[in-house]
Parts: structure tokens; C-alpha cells; sequence
């Protein structure tokens, strides 16, 4: 009988201990799966307080070292100039966060565009300036690819602020018929052009014809600003390509890609 009451006893006591382990695993569990509801901060400022790229976007830094994000892709369809403005700042969560989204500013634009020109690996050559740019995906400092970055039609914001700003004007017209100069090392287009635009503005460091090219046509600069565009990329008829295209002979209401940036 003792022994019988001893086996009970121990099977209790096993089985108590097996409850317990199970029910301190159980909890353990549910610990680690637990949030606190006042940790549970919208993605937006999660985002803003990390500094940490979005889905679906990359990372680039700046000349003064801050990060800010860009779309790693071009929208899937495309839209005239204030769609995609729009399309842009219509991502943004809280209006009044520091952080927001916005349609990618010639900054923005070049900054990048520089990212991939002083990468050897974008070289024909693997050499920085000998060769052509590659026309596949390309990279970053990062490691990260870029897509369509050389060979489609991109909106852009000319300058980086929340509004939506229109180019400078430019020389006006130039020898081409059909508007469209090449970059060449002088980094002068045209009569006073220099002076307009900046060659951190607009210009490749080594000029070559996988580059692109630009085209500004004088019925583009009449001083009549709201029916005016400026597209990056690559030419609104796709027929002229290159990271460092610059289409100013286009009109707003034109249809061509886009892609977002975040601003930290």
C-alpha cells in the first residue's frame, strides 16, 4: 500500500512538474508573441525614428551625409506630372510628420545618378569612365539594384521641397532641329547656358553618349511655367536614353513613369 501510495505521489508530483514546464513554456511563448499596445507606434514614425527605408524602397546618402529613401521601382502605369505629384505625397500617413513621401526631386535625381556613374561595376569596362553605362539594373554603393533607371520616361520635381517646382528656364534654343544636345566635356550647351543651370544640376562627370543627352526647345521658354515638365531618364518617347536625360520639351500633362522618394 505504501508503495502504491508512494507511486501515486511521484506520478503527481512528475506530472505537476511536466504541467508546469509546459505551462512556463506557454508563457514564454506568449511573452515573446506580446506587444504592448503602447509600443505598437504607427509604421510611419517607426520609420522616422529608425531612419529605416520603407518596403520597397532603397537607400541613398546625401552630400551631408543624411539617408533618404527611393522607390525601388518606377510606378506600374503612367501619369502626367500632377497625378504623380500626387500619387507621391498621397502615401503619407501623418501630413504632419517631419518624414514624408514626395515625387523625386532633380537633387534627388543627380545624387543617385552619381551613385551609379562611380560605380566601376556599371561599366562596360569595370573601369569609372571608360566604356558605356551598363543598360541591365544598376547598382548602388549599397549593393542594392536600381531598375529603369536608363531607359524610361520619369517624372521629376525640380526642387526638393513638399510643393511641386518648376525648371528653371534654360537657353532656349540651340543648332539641333529637334532640340536634343549632347553632353560634351565642356558641359555647355548653348550661349549662357552655364549660368542657368549648374553642372552639379544636370551634368554627367564624364560625358559620353551612353549618358543621354538633353533637349530644351524655345517654345518651352515663353515664362509660361504651368504647362511646362521635366522628365529624367529617358526621353518621353523613350527614344533617347541614358541616366542622365533630361527632357525640358515636354508638357505637364504628358504621360510618362514616376518614382517616390522619403525624406527623413
Amino acid at each position: 500500500m505504501k508503495l502504491l501510495n508512494m507511486f501515486i505521489l511521484t506520478s503527481a508530483l512528475l506530472f505537476s512538474v511536466a504541467c508546469k514546464q509546459e505551462t512556463e513554456e506557454k508563457i514564454n511563448e506568449i511573452i515573446a508573441n506580446y506587444q504592448d499596445p503602447a509600443e505598437l507606434i504607427p509604421l510611419a514614425e517607426e520609420i522616422e525614428k529608425s531612419n529605416k527605408c520603407p518596403d520597397g524602397m532603397l537607400s541613398i546618402t546625401q552630400n551631408d551625409g543624411h539617408p533618404f529613401c527611393v522607390d525601388k521601382n518606377i510606378s506600374d502605369k503612367k501619369v502626367n506630372l500632377y497625378d504623380a505629384y500626387n500619387a507621391c505625397k498621397n502615401r503619407n500617413v501623418n501630413k504632419e510628420s517631419s518624414s514624408y513621401y514626395a515625387l523625386i526631386s532633380n537633387e534627388e535625381w543627380m545624387l543617385i545618378a552619381r551613385e551609379i556613374e562611380l560605380n566601376e561595376n556599371n561599366w562596360s569596362s569595370e573601369k569609372i569612365g571608360r566604356g558605356n553605362i551598363r543598360n541591365q539594373q544598376l547598382i548602388l554603393m549599397t549593393g542594392e539594384v536600381i531598375s529603369d533607371f536608363n531607359n524610361s520616361p520619369q517624372w521629376i520635381d525640380w526642387i526638393r521641397t513638399k510643393g511641386l517646382d518648376y525648371y528653371p528656364g534654360g537657353c532656349g534654343s540651340n543648332d539641333s532641329k529637334d532640340g536634343w544636345v549632347q553632353f560634351n566635356q565642356e558641359n555647355k550647351l548653348c550661349e549662357g547656358f552655364s549660368s542657368t543651370f549648374g553642372v552639379d544640376e544636370i551634368f554627367p562627370l564624364y560625358p559620353h553618349s551612353s549618358m543621354g543627352k538633353i533637349r530644351i526647345l524655345e517654345k518651352h521658354h515663353s515664362g509660361i511655367f504651368d504647362n511646362q515638365g521635366a522628365l529624367r531618364g529617358a526621353s518621353l518617347d523613350g527614344s533617347v536614353k541614358g541616366i542622365y536625360t533630361l527632357d525640358l520639351g515636354v508638357y505637364t500633362f504628358s504621360k510618362a513613369n514616376y518614382r517616390c522618394v522619403y525624406r527623413f
